[in-house]
């Protein structure tokens, strides 16, 4: 008896729920649009999971030392380089000065 009461309810139910749904039209050219930001997305997706598999590879335990050594040498070399670039700055600016004001 509960079965066939459940089944003339969700009958009416389902009748009711069709009945409330709301006859809208889409916007113009929204296919066009949802395919845009399909494919913008898909493009945006592409370039994370290719960072993703580097970050992963990176971090395997075999990689790792490797990767550490390298980018502590790569740190090492760019903050020398841009030390002796600020010295000889530094250099010019000391010697223009020299030159510009002289010593009493």
């Amino acid at each position: 008896m509960n079965r066939l009461n459940q089944n003339t309810n969700d009958d009416g139910l389902a009748t009711l729920l069709r009945a409330a749904r709301p006859q809208t039209e889409l916007p113009p050219r929204f296919r066009e649009n949802v395919r845009r930001r399909i494919d913008h997305g898909e493009a945006h997706t592409a370039s994370i999971i290719w960072l993703e598999a580097l970050a992963g590879w990176l971090l395997k335990p075999r990689f790792a030392i490797p990767s550490i050594a390298v980018l502590l040498l790569m740190g090492t070399l760019i903050g020398s380089l841009n030390g002796q670039a600020q010295a000889r700055l530094i250099a010019q600016e000391r010697y223009v000065a020299m030159v510009v004001m002289p010593a009493h």
